[in-house]
């Protein structure tokens, strides 16, 4: 029987029990990876380049005008994204770059609103100096946000012997941490971004407030696999490389009857029934499923989850202490932690198909 005294006094870590509430109740949370420490409430992370270089501009007369010219040299080959053309850069003046065909059987100046692909000058034999490269990665911030959770337990059911001993307190733990993990998991999909003060909670930024550069409005029609490979075609675009789908449990038969005459049974195979797991989209990527409520049934995201870690503030990973107060008839304690998460390229690595 546990006894009052097997409390007082134990500060537990709980991140096992954690990660067993995520391996029998997955979501997007259960998925994630660890991101590095916290060092204060305001968290920094560094966030690289995807997709190679690229610059926008507007085209007339063999001259582009560029929403800016750093890094750009003469010499280096400009290419049209929707075209099998190449244009050298001949001479820069602020932003006006002037361009000249590569070959005579390309097209002539490129026209109009685009954007370019950015290539390096070929070299010459004999070169002393070469294309100087440098890039300052994006700094992105999030606040961290403190999860809290209580439990007790009276002093006549701990010494209940009921069945199974439900009204064990490591049980009532049990029930808290799948309650926190609900709030972490809302968080991390709906949160948003504010720094507390005056007695005022910290709150975190999640997938909603930092993943709005990639969309697919289905206006209105049904879930269909079209839908699905514009959405990846758009990321894989970006510079993104998918490989997670995450909708709401409503969709599951939707998604699976999409996919009804592509399953793969296996030799040992002894379950009948549709439950996708896993596709594979159009441009040969492998897209694990996750089944998550946060995500409303209107939308479906696709994503890198290696772009999303969770971090916890140093010395501010999830424990449990005793909470009893004095004079209570029975034991209190309290499971607290303090995180945030971090979300990399998230214009170019996440997107969704809204008003399915």
């Amino acid at each position: 029987m546990i006894s009052y005294y097997d409390f007082q006094n134990t500060v537990r870590d709980v991140v096992p029990i954690l990660d067993y509430v995520n391996q029998n109740n997955p979501k997007l949370v259960s998925k994630l990876g660890a991101g590095a420490e916290a060092k204060a409430k305001t968290h920094e992370w560094t966030e690289g380049i995807l997709g190679g270089k690229k610059v926008e501009g507007t085209a007339a007369s063999g001259v582009i005008t560029v929403d800016s010219a750093a890094g750009l040299g003469v010499g280096m080959i400009l290419q049209p994204q929707a075209s099998a053309d190449a244009f050298k850069i001949a001479s820069i003046a602020g932003k006006a770059v002037t361009v000249a065909k590569v070959a005579e059987d390309m097209g002539d100046a490129p026209s109009g609103n685009t954007t370019y692909k950015v290539y390096g000058a070929p070299t010459v034999t004999g070169s002393t100096t070469g294309e100087e490269v440098f890039w300052q990665g994006n700094i992105r911030t999030n606040y961290t946000q403190i999860f809290r959770k209580d439990a007790s337990i009276t002093g006549t059911a701990i010494s209940t012997n009921t069945y199974d001993n439900a009204n064990n307190m490591n049980t009532q733990i049990l029930h808290a941490m799948e309650l926190l993990q609900n709030d972490l998991n809302f968080a991390i999909w709906h949160g948003r971004k504010s720094l507390g003060a005056n007695g005022v909670a910290s709150t975190m930024g999640g997938i909603y407030e930092f993943c709005t550069g990639i969309k697919v409005d289905a206006d209105g029609a049904a879930l269909s696999v079209e839908l699905i490979n514009e959405l990846v075609k758009k990321i894989v675009k970006a510079g993104g490389k998918p490989n997670t789908i995450v909708i709401a449990r409503d969709l599951a038969p939707a998604l699976s009857e999409l996919y009804k005459n592509q399953v793969i049974i296996g030799e040992d195979s002894n379950v009948r029934g549709m439950y996708v797991n896993k596709i594979k989209d159009a441009f040969g990527n492998i897209l694990e499923v996750i089944y998550d409520d946060e995500v409303p049934v209107n939308d479906l995201w696709v994503l890198d989850i290696t772009k999303i870690k969770l971090s916890p503030m140093q010395g501010r990973s999830f424990v449990d202490k005793d909470s009893t107060a004095a004079g209570f008839d029975g034991l209190s304690r309290t499971i607290i932690g303090e995180s945030t998460v971090e979300i990399y390229n998230p214009n170019e690595c996440f997107g969704r198909i809204t008003n399915i």
